[in-house]
């Protein structure tokens, strides 16, 4: 598993989303994790997988650096 994967993992595992997909770029070489689905019961997400983004005002992306 990678440090994304990591990272990314237990919000699925614990509930607190149904699946997401994260991306990040690490020595010029994209990195792309997508784990569980658009909802319980529903098919898994893919890398093509059209969706909503939410992002709940006040929060950040996780780990997103602060400027």
């Amino acid at each position: 598993m990678s440090r994304l994967t990591d990272s990314a993992a237990p919000y699925v595992e614990d509930g607190s989303v149904p699946g997401l997909v994260a991306a990040v770029e690490r020595g010029g070489e994209p990195e792309v994790v997508v784990l569980g689905g658009t909802g319980p019961g529903r098919p898994p997400l893919r890398r093509d997988t059209i969706f909503r983004i939410r992002i709940p005002e006040g929060r950040r992306l996780i780990h997103a650096p602060s400027r």
